[in-house]
């Protein structure tokens, strides 16, 4: 890896402190390239090297796929790599972006101004994560505000099909991204790799993309590089932590390689519970994750905020942490949900605690975590 200068971002910077050094980036002249944090959604933040030439192929590949280059909306944190391609992006278009207050929360009236402040007369986009997608859909000033985009970028996290389908028939031209700090940000949209990023998936499932937009590796961990970036035959890649099926040129992503929960002796996908749990009426988002039992089974503790309110006096119940939740380390805390496991023998699904007095008083629904044993009949 080089020793040239390389620009370190810290949290916090804005476009004007960042957009000349950017421009310089991604000029002729030094620094070569910028370092930034991961996320740390899978481990601990690492700081990631990315060259000059890898963001302005990122940058120039993604104003390709979206029609041309246009005015940026900067909605997230420049500290980390999605935030920063906002910027870097803007360098390259020569434009200035619309920046929300990053202290202030993310609402539907702040995205609204937000976008009024932007150029009606160049293109113009946003990059936004899912929950910024579903706050700025529960209000119509929100809505009418996305729609006057060319394009909204969301990723970070995977999106719920049925929040990008409201999106769409809200007439918001969405465009999910995959990708992370080592492929500087997302680097297929829709399920299509980016111009110039390839797509390879191994024998065991993991996926692996490679292409010019990836990162020269971590500067504070030579082994950690020399374990994730790899070079064969085919070229350079970066080995992810993804499980995925790449069929006819699309990519679709399973999950997480370390995810699947095995019961019963049976393989059990994370997202296929969630998907499941998605979509039923009343649930408005799902997630889940293996947790060890006594009996060594795999539980699962599932939490997601509840549509509407509970009950004739419309008033919510105080959210707690599921008991599996607490046993996990899982730290969250979420709405009660009505807690049911399936039984082994007979496959049918079974109170695993007395209904409270709360569940009785609205019809059997009392918000709690699910905890679910999952043996197939």
């Amino acid at each position: 890896m080089t020793d040239r200068p390389a620009l370190t971002i810290a949290a916090g910077a804005d476009w004007s402190a960042l957009g000349g050094p950017l421009r310089d980036l991604l000029g002729p002249g030094e620094p070569d390239a910028v370092v930034v944090e991961t996320s740390g959604s899978s481990g601990s933040p690492k700081r990631v090297r990315l060259g000059a030439a890898a963001l302005r192929a990122s940058g120039e590949a993604t104003a390709q796929v979206l029609g041309g280059h246009g005015q940026w909306l900067l909605a997230l944190p420049t500290a980390h790599v999605a935030g920063l391609q906002v910027l870097a992006r803007s360098a390259l278009a020569g434009t200035e972006p619309v920046e929300l207050h990053p202290a202030a929360p993310f609402t539907a009236d702040a995205l609204a101004e937000a976008v009024a402040r932007m150029e009606p007369s160049t293109r113009r986009y946003a990059s936004l994560v899912p929950t910024q997608l579903r706050r700025a859909l529960a209000a119509e000033r929100g809505a009418r505000a996305l729609r006057q985009l060319d394009a909204v970028l969301v990723g970070g996290a995977a999106s719920d099909p049925g929040l990008l389908d409201a999106a769409r028939d809200a007439g918001v031209r969405v465009v999910t991204t995959y990708g992370m700090s080592e492929t500087c940000g997302g680097c297929v949209y829709d399920g299509t790799p980016l111009p110039g990023v390839e797509v390879d998936v191994d024998g065991e499932g993991r996926i692996r993309l490679g292409g010019p937009i990836l990162a020269d590796g971590y500067p504070e961990d030579p082994v950690l590089t020399q374990g994730r970036f790899v070079s064969d035959a085919t070229g350079r890649w970066f080995v992810t932590d993804d499980r995925g099926a790449y069929r006819n040129g699309r990519l679709t992503v399973l999950g997480r390689v370390d995810d699947v929960v095995v019961t019963g002796g049976h393989k059990v996908e994370p997202r296929d519970v969630e998907t499941a749990l998605r979509a039923l009426p009343q649930v408005l988002d799902a997630s889940s994750s293996g947790c060890p039992t006594r009996s060594g089974a795999s539980a699962w503790p599932l939490w997601w905020p509840w549509r509407g309110t509970h009950g004739e006096s419309g008033r919510r119940s105080r959210p707690r942490q599921s008991r599996c939740g607490r046993r996990c380390g899982s730290g969250v805390t979420s709405p009660r949900t009505p807690c049911r496991s399936r039984s082994r023998s007979s496959g049918r699904s079974r109170c695993s605690r007395p209904a409270s007095r709360t569940a009785r008083r609205h019809g059997g629904y009392s918000p709690t975590v699910a905890e679910w044993d999952l043996h197939p009949s």
